[in-house]
């Protein structure tokens, strides 16, 4: 019953995403995974493997295959919270694609603490401008839990310590 709720909730997140104006229309995942050469086959089983390391049951790997469609409607902003930084490691170390194809060839990254250029102030000034510029249009990826603490300040994140 609580995996058929998240599916319908995840499935019509998705449909309302894939009703977004695309911000290339000249190019899209799909045309650039057949460019490449990876076959549907070959994609399918990408998703498969995605929905696994992301403990999902393996009924999800079709809505797993669409959000990786539809990366290429909105930019990407990824933010750190209580967390390890594992799934950068797991980002950064990924093949096929490279990290490099997936930044420039895949995705609009438009934030991600870990691997940008800027720090302190420059970078806080990175995050408001994505999120002034995309706002209502762009994904929030939240790695690491959220805690819950007895102030606002239990976790604080940039220069302004903002709660987390």
């Amino acid at each position: 019953m609580k995996n058929s709720s998240l599916f319908n909730k995840l499935s019509y997140r998705l449909d309302e995403l894939s009703n977004l104006p695309k911000l290339d229309n000249e190019v899209s995942i799909s045309k650039l995974i057949e460019e490449k050469g990876f076959s549907r086959r070959e994609f399918m089983g990408w998703a498969g493997a995605m929905t696994s390391m992301l403990m999902l049951p393996a009924s999800f790997t079709p809505l797993v295959a669409k959000a990786a469609e539809l990366a290429d409607r909105l930019p990407l902003v990824w933010l750190h919270m209580a967390e390890c930084t594992g799934c950068s490691e797991s980002l950064l170390r990924s093949a096929t694609p490279s990290i490099d194809s997936l930044i420039f060839d895949y995705i609009s990254l438009e934030y991600h603490e870990t691997i940008m250029a800027a720090a302190g102030w420059q970078a806080e000034h990175n995050l408001e401008h994505a999120m002034e510029k995309y706002k209502g249009r762009y994904i929030l990826m939240v790695e690491g839990g959220i805690p819950h603490g007895q102030s606002d300040y239990f976790l604080t994140i940039g220069a302004h310590g903002k709660t987390g």
